[in-house]
């Protein structure tokens, strides 16, 4: 099979190296180009993957449209700082883009960025793809068909809750843990609970740390909404170990997701029911960054909205900014 879509990885950090692998394993992408603005990296670039060209970002800045009509799309794996401005630069020319999470650093770059996609389809005149890194949307639980199933937890009220702890690593220095971890958990309540988009909260309790930078490292967060629905987060990326867990608790009784296991566990709220009658759901291991460039290459080949459009990072980034307003009053 052709490898039809030619792609440029720019930022070839940790993050932008797996990128890269992504690609070369994608039947329908060919990684043509790198750009990484550090030499060291460059080099490890170029030795890793000899078949793609290599450039600074100030080679690729000055060579213009003369290099961006070279490729088809552009994953951006750069900092978070330079996610708006590039995203900018590949609309105005007309690429597709798969842009890493968070979008963008605040919901007002994020707002401007979906009016500039817009305008930017309307003046190429074809539909350009704009998905944004929200990976935790691939694991199989979080798919429709899963989801219709455990659709009875969601019946108010009820108590949802994310936790996502980490250990310290010297990774997405330049943003909070909010737009670093706890973006990931909002972009899954808006798909678990989509009606609070349009909802403010009754209450909102926070609770912050700086831990590991000089931005927030710890927050924990409780939302509460109408009809008794309380959404809570706790966010830590200098923590003792590693949880990802989502939490779902009604009257129908428990639901626990471990993503960490990649196991789902169910408990039925029941009267004279047997001890440990806890089911347990396993799923099997993917490669959930693998799953992200082949949704993103098809939806280019297919014309349509991604599995995680750029409409989605701005609903994510939406809560995210409403979170801090909070935090700053």
């Amino acid at each position: 099979m052709e490898k039809s879509i030619k792609v440029a990885v720019w930022g070839f950090g940790r993050l932008g190296e797996f990128h890269c692998q992504k690609v070369e394993k994608s039947p329908l992408a060919s990684l043509s180009f790198i750009v990484e603005p550090s030499h060291e990296r460059a080099l490890l670039a170029k030795k890793s993957f000899p078949q793609a060209t290599v450039l600074s970002s100030d080679d690729a800045l000055k060579l213009g449209s003369d290099f961006f009509s070279c490729f088809d799309a552009v994953v951006i794996a750069s900092p978070t700082s330079t996610h708006r401005d590039l995203s900018l630069l590949m609309l105005k020319e007309g690429r597709h883009i798969f842009c890493e999470k968070p979008l963008c650093r605040s919901y007002e770059e994020a707002i401007y960025l979906e009016q500039q996609h817009a305008l930017a389809e309307e003046q190429h005149q074809k539909k350009i793809i704009f998905q944004v890194g929200h990976i935790e949307r691939f694991w199989p639980f979080w798919q429709e068909s899963q989801l219709e199933s455990f659709k009875d937890y969601l019946n108010p009220p009820f108590h949802l809750s994310f936790t996502r702890l980490a250990p310290y690593t010297a990774r997405a220095k330049d943003v909070d843990v909010l737009l670093d971890l706890m973006i990931h958990d909002v972009d899954l309540m808006n798909l678990l609970v989509p009606d609070l988009q349009e909802e403010d909260p009754l209450e909102i309790i926070t609770y912050e740390e700086k831990s590991c930078s000089e931005f927030i490292d710890v927050l924990y967060v409780d939302f509460l909404f109408s009809h008794k629905r309380k959404i809570s987060f706790r966010a830590h990326r200098d923590y003792v170990k590693t949880v990802r867990e989502v939490e779902l608790i009604n009257e129908s009784g428990t639901l626990l997701f471990d993503t960490q296991l990649g196991k789902t566990f169910l408990s039925t709220a029941k009267e004279g029911k047997s001890e440990n009658a806890v089911e347990v759901i396993s799923y099997p291991k993917q490669d959930n960054l693998l799953a992200e460039h082949l949704e993103f290459y098809s939806a280019i080949n297919e014309r349509r909205d991604p599995q995680v459009s750029i409409g989605d990072a701005v609903a994510a980034l939406k809560w995210i900014d409403y979170v801090k307003q909070n935090l700053h009053s």
